[in-house]
């Protein structure tokens, strides 16, 4: 997925290409759009399984779609400016490879597994939050049938 979104962004002449601009809004929007789909299915779990807390999950939700497009589209961004500056310096004939790659940008590899841990904690929260309130509801049931019995 990097190598693809690297050569993808990494264009082979001294200028932009003129429909860079349009695969690059293409690729944040589909980094915003699949954010949002992942989003989805902790929503979908915990709107059926009826979390009590639910304002506050899709606020939860919503802070990790911020965080985990904004991620993607600035490593975007960052890749894409660094593809065309490593094209210039390889052109301009003064730098070697290894040279022209020195201070390349680095992936956010950490803040990719914190936002991964936050899903499978909204997926967690979605699935087991929502015990609670089936318990409790099958609880009230109990309560309610067995105290006009005895």
């Amino acid at each position: 997925m990097v190598l693809l979104i690297q050569q993808m962004l990494a264009v082979a002449d001294s200028g932009p290409a003129p429909d860079a601009a349009l695969k690059l809004t293409g690729l944040c929007g589909g980094i915003v759009v699949l954010t949002v789909i992942l989003a989805m299915a902790p929503l979908v779990i915990a709107r059926r399984r009826g979390l009590r807390q639910w304002e506050f999950f899709v606020t939860a939700a919503l802070f990790w779609i911020l965080l985990t497009a904004g991620s993607g589209i600035y490593t975007a961004l960052q890749q894409w400016r660094w593809g065309n500056e490593q094209n210039e310096r390889f052109e301009s004939g003064y730098y070697t490879t290894d040279q022209a790659n020195a201070d390349a940008p680095t992936l956010p590899w950490l803040a990719w597994v914190v936002l991964l841990a936050i899903y499978a904690a909204l997926i967690y929260w979605a699935v087991a939050g929502s015990g609670d309130l089936m318990r409790s509801q099958s609880n009230r049931a109990e309560e309610g049938g067995s105290s006009p019995g005895s």
